[in-house]
């Protein structure tokens, strides 16, 4: 609570304070782009809080936040690629096809250009901001006190009630956050093993396609024409489902479509093979389902002798490597549940080697 808090008010003083300064110091053509950037100054400000009480008042390192930048890279371009087919849809299809939106274009090209800048290097900032803080700082703390499903629920459920004051905020924009809380979270977990840069993606480019490039309100936020690349004018006499009622497309049905669609897609939990030479004992539990495996069962392996088996355990309860760190084996949730011998033998075997298939061993 205290690290929102104070994410909320440095995020909200930035804010005000840039917002002052733009109406004071920067003309008037300019200000809407400058609006752009200094959003992301203060959600950078309010980021900074928020990585400051993890490291120094949890006292626990920035990777099992979600932050380790081995695939980073790859996992940011997929989120993006995610983010550019779910709104190329609602769109395309959506708001065109099914509304029979009006497209317009900015005459002003180099203006144009200016906002797409301005706005990728704000949301760059912004989108992160608040991952770090719902699917980073809030979820980790409820998952090791909870576990998983709690973890998802409070970080959803606080991820929309940041946005309540939002202008246009209703039913279907209020389940569409929900929606959002809970995909993002469960992509988190089962498509990047724990890591933040895919959600990072998915919010920096929904956020910036919907408003710089195609015009349209963000989460209620409306956007000037002038700072957009195209504008897309929906058919208000269609029900607000249809168009979004003023919120944008996180308001329309779409929406809940794209979103649920994510989250069925993500339901499924990620399966680890952990394969090692040394590790037998008969104990071949490949063709069982994780379920079945009890931890009575995984933990008893540390002591086989023989050679070539492989198990099959649940990522997010057993030893995947997920938040951890070099001087431990085992999250700290999942620790409190396990005889400090058991522990001991898992450490032993700390080095041994983790071999992940996104593809083939997804069940």
């Amino acid at each position: 609570m205290a690290a929102t808090a104070a994410y909320l008010a440095v995020f909200l003083a930035g804010a005000v304070l840039l917002y002052a300064a733009g109406l004071v110091l920067v003309p008037a053509p300019a200000q809407g782009i400058f609006a752009l950037v200094s959003l992301g100054v203060a959600e950078g400000a309010a980021l900074a809080v928020v990585l400051l009480f993890w490291r120094l008042v949890d006292g626990r390192p920035l990777q099992a936040l979600g932050l380790r930048t081995e695939g980073a890279p790859s996992r940011w371009l997929r989120g993006a690629a995610i983010a550019t087919a779910m709104m190329g849809f609602i769109v395309l299809v959506w708001y065109t096809l099914l509304d029979g939106a009006v497209w317009s274009t900015n005459p002003d090209a180099a203006r144009a250009a200016l906002a797409l800048l301005g706005g990728l290097l704000g949301f760059l900032i912004q989108g992160p901001a608040e991952e770090v803080l719902f699917r980073g700082y809030i979820f980790e703390n409820v998952r090791m006190v909870w576990g998983l499903r709690w973890a998802v629920i409070v970080s959803a459920i606080a991820f929309a009630l940041f946005h309540l004051r939002n202008p246009a905020l209703g039913p279907i924009p209020l389940l569409n956050l929900l929606l959002f809380g809970v995909a993002t979270a469960l992509y988190k977990v089962r498509v990047d093993n724990g890591q933040l840069w895919g959600v990072f993606a998915l919010h920096t480019i929904w956020n910036w396609l919907q408003q710089v490039v195609f015009g349209l309100p963000n989460s209620g936020i409306a956007t000037v024409q002038d700072n957009a690349l195209f504008t897309i004018a929906p058919n208000t006499a269609l029900p607000e489902p249809i168009w979004g009622g003023g919120f944008g497309p996180e308001g329309t049905n779409s929406s809940v479509r794209s979103r649920a669609a994510i989250r069925r897609a993500n339901s499924k939990p990620s399966i680890a093979r952990w394969s090692d030479d040394n590790i037998s004992c008969g104990a071949h539990v490949d063709s069982r389902t994780p379920s079945a495996v009890t931890t009575h069962e995984q933990l008893r392996l540390s002591a086989c002798s023989s050679s070539s088996a492989s198990v099959w355990v649940p990522c997010h309860n057993t030893l995947v490597a997920m938040g951890m760190t070099t001087s431990t084996f085992l999250p700290v949730a999942y620790r409190r549940r396990v005889p400090a011998s058991s522990q001991r033998s898992l450490r032993a075997m700390r080095g041994r080697f983790w071999q992940v298939n996104s593809h083939s061993q997804l069940v």
